[in-house]
């Protein structure tokens, strides 16, 4: 699912138990407590909440019309997490990122599904000590003892019916080696140039007619070169080695920095001189696709696995490394699923090296006539 897709699904879906609109941001700056406990509230509330899918705070949208409002300034995850992580019981499972609707810079938070009850160890601000808030609605209350207990029980009872044991593993195509204990990638970088239109050659007195000739085609080959150059291919499986199915189990692949890597789940087919319409191969309806999010100093690709068995292992589509940057040195790896807690996070080390070299229009024609 794109950001556009996800945030016209929060839009039509309106507040409740697992959303919340902000016209503004929170204040997360200043020595006041006040201001900044809101956020800590709110967290909890929806931390505390019975649900069985991640909540969000949407921030740039009205509440009563859900009128557009452009954040122009965005928080910094890493300090958001010290201030809410620093004063909870346990730790809170959540994440903070920009996204862009209609061309608009919106900002998201996401709360994962976690162990309850979550409670603040001393009072900040408006929030009170060892308080279990809760939503009702699109409001936040505390929890009476009642609730609270139930919330223990809940949790018992679906520790009781077992756990899912994830296992997580990435690997070549070529030779399928595992890539767990980090991968090395050493590659032609093509330098593209502006590159002219393709016309056939004249055959006696008869032209090609120019309508069935692809004018595209020194482009196409040039970006085919780049990528057979410059693409690492590999997939990744998820295996379920517990005793209980997992439940929305989601797989983030972090490239950062982004640089210019690109995400593809298929390389560019060798093009042809002549013009045909062409149809895209279809991903495999058993494996795994992947969203791609951009944002300014990170490449995320987004793996919706689903429901995982007991015993059961699932992979992805292919993936492809297209002219990774010299400099990306890690891959971080992060899970999810409902019934972790806390998301298994690690990271592989890359090690990527880049050889610059310009595709000239003289060597693209030589390549052509291979």
């Amino acid at each position: 699912m794109t950001d556009e897709d996800l945030i016209e699904r929060l839009l039509y879906t309106g507040e409740g138990i697992t959303l919340d609109y902000k016209r503004q941001g929170y204040i997360t700056d200043g020595v006041d407590p006040i201001p900044k406990s809101e956020l800590l509230k709110d967290i909890l509330a929806f931390c505390n909440t019975w649900r069985s899918e991640p909540a969000y705070i949407l921030i740039g949208v009205d509440n009563k019309d859900q009128s557009i409002f452009p954040v122009d300034r965005h928080p910094d995850d890493s300090r958001l997490q010290e201030l809410i992580n620093t004063k909870t019981n346990r730790p809170i499972v959540f994440s903070y990122r920009p996204v862009t609707y209609r061309n608009q810079s919106l900002g998201l938070y996401t709360i994962e599904v976690q162990e309850r009850p979550i409670f603040a160890k001393k009072k900040f601000g408006n929030v009170d000590q060892n308080a279990v808030y809760v939503r009702r609605g699109s409001s936040t209350t505390i929890a009476d003892p009642e609730q609270i207990a139930k919330m223990g029980a809940i949790d018992a009872q679906r520790m009781a019916a077992g756990n899912p044991q994830l296992s997580i593993d990435m690997f070549r195509l070529d030779d399928q080696s595992t890539l767990n204990n980090g991968f090395q990638f050493e590659y032609k970088h093509l330098l593209l140039e502006d590159y002219p239109d393709y016309k056939a050659p004249a055959h006696g007195y008869v032209m090609n007619q120019s309508v069935m000739n692809n004018r595209q085609f020194y482009r196409e080959l040039a970006v085919h070169e780049q990528e057979k150059t410059g693409a690492f291919g590999f997939r990744v499986r998820v295996a379920n080695k517990g005793n209980a199915p997992a439940n929305s189990v989601r797989v983030h692949l972090g490239f950062e920095p982004a640089g210019t890597l690109r995400l593809v789940s298929e390389t560019a087919e060798l093009p042809s001189t002549e013009f045909n319409l062409t149809v895209p191969n279809v991903i495999n309806p058993a494996h795994a696709h992947f969203d791609v999010q951009e944002d300014f100093d990170r490449t995320t690709a987004v793996f919706n696995f689903g429901k995982i068995h007991a015993g059961e292992e699932v992979l992805s589509s292919d993936v492809f490394l297209i002219t990774p940057p010299a400099d990306l040195t890690s891959i971080l790896v992060r899970v999810h699923a409902d019934e972790l807690s806390v998301p298994i996070s690690y990271s592989i080390p890359v090690a990527v090296t880049a050889h610059a070299h310009r595709l000239g229009f003289s060597e693209l024609r030589s390549i052509a006539q291979c």
